[in-house]
């Protein structure tokens, strides 16, 4: 049997065998009529890039002059100059062939910059990379909004608390890389996307999603076990329901991390190049692997503590190396901890995603760029969302959580446009 037909097989028997699962409404009046949640969802995309389009152009040349820079040096000013930063330099040379001529640009896993260069190619190259890596996100933006809006829904009984979901994420610390020439908008939109899809019992689509998202970047594979998750849930744990046809969607998940190894070993002749790219590269050498996490989190608090206590300067390194990520991780341990417990059985699944993700994401003995890390952790979203539900007390937390989450990001924005380190 195929993949495709396993998968049509399984959704069709799945709600009468193992009971009843949560079926969120069609949109009202029509996917893509006037007001239905896709065209909001994509017109606030378009809005909100726009937003960011207008503020980064107006205060990068400013900032240039106030905040001495410390990263690569960034180009000349242009409407889209302030998306261009740090990683998004190693993803351009990517686009000039450095997969070869450098070999750890292979850390940077190519599905980006190969959407990039499709939209180039559309164009019949009347565009520049900046022009396409914008129009790629926010093409991914639109569709991790609707995801995220419609995944949420299955988790809460009110409809329009789905867009408090929606303002959290575009209002997280880092959500502005979602505007920056990074792969950040193409992972989460997939990510979003597949697991609303392993929420709806559609395993086809989610297979789908689940292949190009391994090679986008490694953390996939939290995803993938996300989605995996639900999938068992929904056979009520049994084992017998890993003898279903549909499982086979998640191997096959690896597919794109597999032909991402092969063209590596085709052409630089490493296979594993994503990963041990990392130790060839002179700027990487604070990177190593720490399975002792604990330790690692001592370290990190021992350096904010300094800091707080005016012991050390307290810099933009301190804020986003250790202070940040610390306490991002304290909010996606809290909403893990929060959803089993609120949902029980339901909230198994993001519950162990979330926990997987604090302890891959701080196994290389830092929590540098932990913060930007943490924004496809949907977990995070939906838990405040179902607090908002449940408890009155919740809201002002939540709240709270989007004014800090909007007022730090603006000082990330604005970090990020006047290349300093932000993570």
């Amino acid at each position: 049997m195929t993949l495709a037909a396993a998968s049509t097989t399984t959704e069709q028997d799945q709600g009468q065998e193992h009971g009843p699962t949560t079926t969120v409404p069609a949109d009202r009046g029509g996917r893509w009529r006037p007001g239905s949640d896709a065209v909001l969802c994509a017109l606030l995309a378009v809005g909100w890039q726009a937003a960011l389009l207008l503020l980064g152009f107006l205060l990068e040349r400013p900032l240039r002059g106030l905040v001495a820079p410390q990263g690569p040096a960034a180009p000349a000013v242009t409407a889209l100059s302030h998306t261009y930063r740090y990683d998004a330099t190693w993803i351009s040379g990517i686009l000039e062939g450095s997969y070869t001529s450098r070999p750890s640009s292979a850390a940077f896993y190519p599905l980006f910059p190969l959407l990039v260069r499709a939209v180039q190619v559309a164009s019949f190259g009347t565009v520049g990379i900046l022009v396409a890596g914008l129009v790629v996100n926010t093409v991914a933006l639109g569709f991790a909004l609707h995801a995220l809006l419609r995944l949420t829904r299955h988790f809460v009984t009110s409809r329009p608390l789905g867009w408090i979901a929606v303002a959290l994420f575009l209002g997280a610390p880092t959500a502005y890389y979602l505007h920056a020439f990074y792969s950040e908008g193409v992972f989460v939109a997939l990510a979003f996307t597949a697991y609303r899809f392993a929420l709806e019992r559609r395993w086809l689509p989610m297979g789908l999603c689940l292949i190009p998202l391994t090679a986008s970047r490694v953390t996939a594979i939290l995803v993938v076990g996300l989605c995996f998750l639900e999938f068992w849930q929904a056979q009520g744990w049994r084992l017998r329901g890993l003898l279903r046809p549909a499982v086979l969607w998640f191997p096959a998940s690896l597919g794109g991390f597999a032909a991402y190894a092969a063209y590596l070993r085709a052409t630089t002749g490493d296979t594993w190049g994503m990963f041990t790219a990392y130790a060839i590269e002179p700027s990487w050498s604070y990177t190593r692997f720490e399975p002792n996490i604990p330790l690692t989190l001592l370290r990190q608090a021992a350096v904010a503590a300094r800091a707080l206590t005016g012991r050390i300067p307290f810099t933009n390194t301190v804020l986003v190396d250790q202070i940040l990520p610390l306490a991002g991780l304290a909010v996606l341990l809290a909403a893990s901890a929060y959803l089993m417990w609120a949902l029980r059985g339901r909230g198994v699944p993001l519950g162990l995603y979330g926990i997987a993700t604090a302890l891959m994401i701080t196994l290389n003995s830092n929590l540098v760029a932990v913060h930007r890390y943490l924004l496809p952790a949907v977990v995070i979203y939906v838990a405040l969302v179902v607090l908002a539900e449940r408890n009155r007390v919740g809201r002002p937390v939540v709240a709270a959580h989007l004014y800090l989450g909007v007022l730090i990001q603006g000082v990330l924005f604005a970090l990020f446009t006047a290349n300093a380190w932000a993570g």
